[in-house]
């Protein structure tokens, strides 16, 4: 109980001294007087080590620009999880809806892998326009070769032209083109130490060239499912 959490402030102290451990309290909202007495479950784990790193990187913290907005606006959705133990099923739907917000994006949905990793199965697909949720579709490894691999393989899939992209091309016809769909980013979602499915985030309209910041947005995304799941 809490010995793990404890020993954040401990590192905070290191950083910062007194002001490291008041920040990292601010950031958690678990004060030192209470880290003992809290449960150390991985998502909790994750957020300290995240508030941790913002004590360490000071300089990009307070640099503004796309960046901030994008790790702030996980933070949000990051702790409502955290605090709240939300069903994954809940968990999806906010994960996906901020996604589209914080992109500025059509669509966004996570998917899982069935047990011999065959096939995805939409467990929550958040459109913009329309402001709905739906889920349930299915997609093969044997209709979708290649991008099965590289979901197995690449950290993120940053498809700025998904129709001509080796990873997502085989989608263009059947899925991207009728949805109007130009631009993919997908990352791998890892749960327990193995991959469980993929976030995955559609762009419509002119084709989209994503930032390293967008990158690491969806994978700090995919991530936060997985550690809710796990």
């Amino acid at each position: 109980m809490g010995q793990k959490l404890l020993a954040f402030y401990g590192r905070a102290f290191d950083i910062a001294g007194y002001a490291g451990k008041v920040e990292l309290a601010r950031l958690t909202k678990v004060p030192s007087t209470q880290a003992e007495q809290v449960e150390d479950t991985p998502l909790l784990l994750q957020e300290f080590e995240d508030a941790l790193q913002q004590l360490t990187t000071p300089a990009k913290k307070q640099s503004g620009g796309g960046t901030d907005e994008l790790a702030a606006s996980l933070s949000e959705v990051k702790r409502k999880v955290l605090r709240e133990r939300l069903p994954s099923q809940e968990a999806a739907r906010l994960i996906t809806e901020l996604s589209t917000r914080a992109l500025k994006i059509e669509r966004s949905s996570i998917w899982t892998l069935n047990e011999d990793r065959t096939a995805i199965t939409s467990v929550d697909l958040y459109s913009a326009k329309d402001r709905e949720h739906s889920g349930g579709a299915t997609l093969s490894a044997n209709d979708f070769p290649k991008y099965f691999k590289a979901i197995r393989t690449e950290r993120t899939l940053a498809a700025h032209d998904a129709h001509t992209d080796p990873h997502t091309a085989e989608f263009s016809e059947p899925y991207l083109r009728p949805l109007g769909i130009t631009s993919l980013l997908d990352v791998p979602i890892w749960s327990s130490g193995r991959i469980f499915g993929v976030l995955c985030q559609e762009h419509t309209g002119p084709s989209r060239k994503w930032t390293p910041e967008e990158e690491d947005f969806a994978y700090a995304a995919g991530s936060l499912y997985g550690l809710s799941v796990g």
